[in-house]
């Protein structure tokens, strides 16, 4: 929910993900589907083994559309906790507002992520519980 927003802890893990070539980070403490664009963040100098409020600047990959330019600059993250019971509808982030680095969000309804993988080429759909697509985009490793 939105309180989750202000919480940038994970923030201190992103150069690591860099580093190794992480492409994607999977969590799913919050009830509803988000994915954020592909995004950096650079630790403010001496800042960074905080692990409360780390500072730096985030820098999002605004080309990625996941379709037709399917190569992202950074990491995507994932939130898919839809499965179970769903965020009440006044704490939904739709509602109280959403990341400048939401790509897609999904908090009305129960879903599942499946992962397609053919060699070098990931397709990640999030469907709904009826079979409904309610998000796809494309990593291209090739």
């Amino acid at each position: 929910d939105a309180k989750y927003k202000k919480d940038t802890r994970m923030r201190v893990l992103a150069p690591i993900f860099e580093e190794f070539g992480v492409d994607m980070v999977f969590s799913g403490h919050g009830h509803f589907y988000e994915r954020h664009r592909p995004l950096q963040f650079r630790l403010a100098k001496g800042r960074a083994g905080q692990k409360l409020r780390p500072e730096g600047e985030t820098i999002l990959d605004q080309t990625y559309d996941g379709k037709k330019q399917n190569r992202p600059v950074g990491v995507i993250y994932l939130v898919t906790g839809a499965g179970g019971t769903l965020t009440t509808p006044r704490m939904r982030p739709s509602v109280k507002g959403m990341s400048e680095s939401t790509a897609k969000i999904v908090d009305d309804r129960q879903t599942f992520t499946l992962l397609d993988i053919a060699g070098r080429l990931l397709t990640v759909r999030q469907l709904d519980v009826d079979g409904r697509e309610v998000d796809r985009f494309i990593i291209d490793k090739r």
